[in-house]
């Protein structure tokens, strides 16, 4: 921190109760602490993002496997999206079994309507006992009235000086706007105030997340004289069963198309390539981070020949994977996108 900044924040302290003097310890949380009340928060102010806390156990395919804070919750880790992931001091930080870490999620961001719980985080923070800085992600904007930015929560305002280091999630110095920014804010030394102010020792500018936009509705298919389906020119097994009125196999057909399918038995329901989820009974179909998806029924699990077979809605594979399926006589085709595109 530069010392005329310094210099003001004392003063500013020393005038009006509105403002304490700097803590004498850092904060022990990714988030600020503050001791008193200076005057009341609206309720309009919320975060641009939403934080769980845990302890990573393991892992479960492409999922790191946290278990919360509360000693009976669990939740799953996508790192697909991520990009920082960093120890409370900004330093380059892998996942591994044992640690505490605290992900950082769009609020906006849809849930996967599944147990447990399936993040795909844009920020992971290792927590350490006793760290001396703490950290805030957050949709920043100017300021008129508390430093240069204030975050979205109205809870952290920065003061820029020449000795911030501001880079991007790759590393590189950014030197452009931080108006309007989601940015990861490293610091260790904070008013406590609302907001509480600081100057941070490194701010990393995150890239906009943008949501998947929805594949265009198909037309529906009707299975009722379909004896054979055939993926990307391969025929598959394919039984009929009055359980899955037109309704197709998900794993025969899944797995044709190029899907990793995996089956918990514990909340029956099935995962594809980590970002494809449904539920036996329930009529939401997760894809990515979109919106789960109402089709016309719910998957539903039919017995053949004495084992238990996944159906889901023919538009299944068009709506959500994206396939394109055609009728022709007795025949359903489906061709991917990547195996039509090749022909």
């Amino acid at each position: 921190m530069n010392k005329k900044l310094f210099a003001m924040l004392v003063t500013g302290a020393l005038i009006t109760s509105s403002f304490a003097v700097f803590a004498e310890t850092a904060p022990q949380t990714t988030e600020p602490q503050t001791t008193e009340t200076v005057e009341t928060v609206p309720e309009e102010f919320a975060s641009a993002y939403v934080s769980f806390t845990g302890t990573i156990t393991g892992k479960n395919g492409d999922f790191f496997v946290a278990k919360g804070e509360d000693e009976d919750s669990e939740f799953w880790i996508n790192t697909q999206n991520v990009q920082v992931s960093a120890t409370a001091d900004g330093k380059a930080y892998d996942l591994a079994e044992g640690d505490t870490v605290t992900i950082y999620v769009r609020a906006d961001a849809p849930a996967i309507l599944i147990y447990p719980a399936q993040y795909s985080p844009v920020v992971i923070i290792k927590n350490e006992e006793d760290q001396a800085s703490s950290v805030n992600v957050d949709t920043f904007t100017k300021s008129d009235s508390f430093g240069d930015y204030v975050n979205n929560e109205n809870m952290l305002a920065l003061h820029i000086s020449d000795d911030v280091e501001i880079v991007d999630k790759d590393g590189n110095a950014f030197d452009g706007d931080l108006d309007g920014r989601d940015l990861a804010v490293f610091y260790s030394i904070a008013t406590m105030s609302i907001p509480a102010q600081t100057t941070p020792k490194k701010i990393v500018v995150l890239d906009e997340v943008k949501a998947e936009t929805p594949a265009e509705e198909a037309e529906a298919i009707d299975l009722t004289n379909v004896t054979k389906v055939v993926v990307n020119g391969k025929e598959v097994a394919y039984v009929k069963t009055d359980a899955a009125k037109n309704m197709l196999p998900i794993r025969s057909i899944g797995e044709a198309l190029g899907f990793e399918i995996g089956w918990n038995d514990a909340t029956k329901s099935v995962l594809l390539n980590g970002a494809y989820a449904l539920r036996i009974g329930e009529n939401s179909y997760v894809k990515g981070k979109m919106v789960p998806l109402v089709l016309s029924s719910a998957p539903v699990c039919a017995e053949v020949n004495g084992t238990g077979i996944t159906y889901v809605p023919a538009e299944y594979f068009s709506d959500v994977l994206e396939a394109k399926l055609s009728v022709s006589g007795n025949t359903l085709t489906i061709t991917s996108q990547t195996a039509a595109n090749n022909q």
